[in-house]
């Protein structure tokens, strides 16, 4: 609250202040008293960084989506930029939430900070019910829906909010009804605190985001971005969950807490994450945007490689992991990582990082695209050096069943767990998407990515499986290849 603003005012400077307000949405949040949920006390708005950087970027992106803590205020914020939105004439205002009572408590919000600003500053209401409020003077409406298979058809919009989109049980439904008002020119507000469902259709649309595979601008706002709420704090309220997971989902420390699933369902230890996590820096050295040294050749270490081949299309690389052993320990020491390059010209920058690192036995799938790159890695004169299980020689390249799949994947998962060291922040997050998924048909489980990529994981498995074999096994693997 800017405490300069006087308690009371002439005529004159009201009409200046209001039309200051109506540009600015910072100078009239000067004037927002809300309601604190715990004690019902009348306070005067607070602003918080997250919250200022919350609303600017809504003015900003015609697209946002927040995943949050909880309990960070961002829904008085959502309910406060509503209300300031409908100053200007013939705004028209969608809060979408779970149910009728959720979406009634959005707009009680807009209607309560209208209630408590100066009469000089408030906007006259022509119509005040449960499902809308009409502004009479700039025929401006606020509206509530419940999040139901129909909801927003219709309807055209400004600004929409999707307040705990996580929790929508026809999120993406509503998204196909409202998404033409958004591309006629209105703007959308996605968010929620996470819920322990990894595989979600927020969780998804969040994952795109940071990717870019979709035109959403991503926000995190972990626990701590609430003023108070410190590693004391933290570690004082954790002790009133059980179990642990449900606080990890309510006040994320990071995105593993918010994306990963849930203790126990995921192929990676949680806690080998968060130590992964710690352990994560910057590389030693970047090449062409897409090679990253963590550690540069050294005598006496033992050097693995795998790789995996992506098109590049849904924004999956080619990728090439190199894996450094000195006896039990173990550690990613460079990656390559690109959805830019062709297989000739992956192979190539490929072929230089695979000799620097002492010609290690490369194991890569036997899929089109990683064929295309195999290829020219044998006409490089990287041919010695492949690994193949076709016993006729036919193709190059490791070919698997689901079965092998699963577990090369979870023997990663058990390396990890038992200490490799991987300072890369792409293949860190990659680890948290991994849950554990039933087959309706079948019944039979199995792990599967809810990360849009998953192509690092998938090149570390294979770099560690690369360590199996012997040299008569490369010798009867690529020997006979031409």
């Amino acid at each position: 609250m800017n405490t300069a603003i006087k308690q009371t005012m002439t005529v004159e400077e009201q009409v200046y202040e209001f039309a200051k307000c109506q540009m600015d949405i910072f100078a009239w949040l000067n004037h927002v008293k809300i309601k604190n949920e715990t004690t019902n006390e009348l306070i005067e708005w607070k602003e918080w960084p997250h919250l200022k950087l919350l609303i600017k970027s809504i003015q900003t992106y015609k697209l946002v989506v927040l995943l949050k803590s909880r309990q960070l205020g961002c829904s008085w914020a959502a309910a406060a930029y509503h209300l300031w939105l409908c100053y200007k004439p013939y705004t028209n205002i969608l809060c979408f939430s779970k149910g009728e009572k959720e979406a009634a408590e959005l707009l009680d919000k807009s209607r309560f900070i209208n209630n408590h600003l100066p009469d000089w500053l408030k906007l006259k209401v022509s119509h005040d019910g449960a499902e809308y409020i009409n502004f009479a003077d700039t025929k401006s409406r606020i509206m509530a829906l419940p999040s139901t298979k129909s909801a927003g058809i219709g309807y055209t919009a400004t600004h929409i909010t999707a307040d705990e989109k996580e929790f929508h049980e026809f999120a993406e439904e509503n998204d196909a009804q409202i998404m033409p008002a958004v591309n006629a020119g209105g703007s959308k507000l996605d968010m929620s605190s996470p819920s322990p469902d990894a595989q979600s259709y927020f969780k998804t649309q969040f994952r795109k985001a940071l990717i870019g595979e979709n035109n959403y601008h991503p926000l995190f706002f972990p626990y701590y971005v609430r003023p108070g709420q410190d590693a004391e704090w933290y570690m004082r309220t954790r002790k009133d969950y059980w179990p642990q997971w449900k606080f990890l989902k309510a006040h994320p420390r990071n995105l593993n807490d918010a994306l990963g699933a849930v203790e126990g369902e995921g192929l990676f230890d949680s806690a080998a994450i968060d130590k992964c996590i710690e352990q994560a820096g910057t590389p030693l050295e970047t090449r062409t945007n897409s090679t990253y040294i963590f550690r540069h050749p050294k005598p006496g270490i033992k050097y693995y490689a795998g790789g995996d081949g992506a098109e590049g299309r849904g924004g999956n690389n080619s990728v090439i992991f190199i894996l450094g052993a000195d006896g039990f320990d173990k550690e990613l020491v460079a990656i390559m990582r690109t959805n830019q390059m062709t297989p000739d010209i992956f192979a190539f920058h490929a072929y230089s990082l695979l000799c620097e690192y002492g010609r290690p036995l490369l194991v890569m799938g036997a899929d089109p695209w990683s064929q295309m790159i195999l290829d020219n890695l044998v006409a490089l004169g990287y041919r010695d050096k492949i690994y193949c299980s076709d016993k006729k020689r036919i193709k190059l390249g490791l070919t698997e069943d689901e079965a092998n799949k699963q577990q090369k994947l979870m023997q990663f998962a058990l390396e990890v767990r038992n200490g490799l060291r991987i300072r890369d922040k792409q293949t860190i997050d990659e680890m948290s998407g991994w849950v554990l998924t039933v087959s309706k048909e079948s019944g039979r489980s199995r792990y599967v990515s809810t990360y849009p990529t998953d192509d690092c994981i998938i090149a570390g498995a294979n770099a560690l499986l690369s360590m199996e074999y012997t040299p008569k096994d490369v010798e009867i693997a690529v020997g006979n290849y031409f």
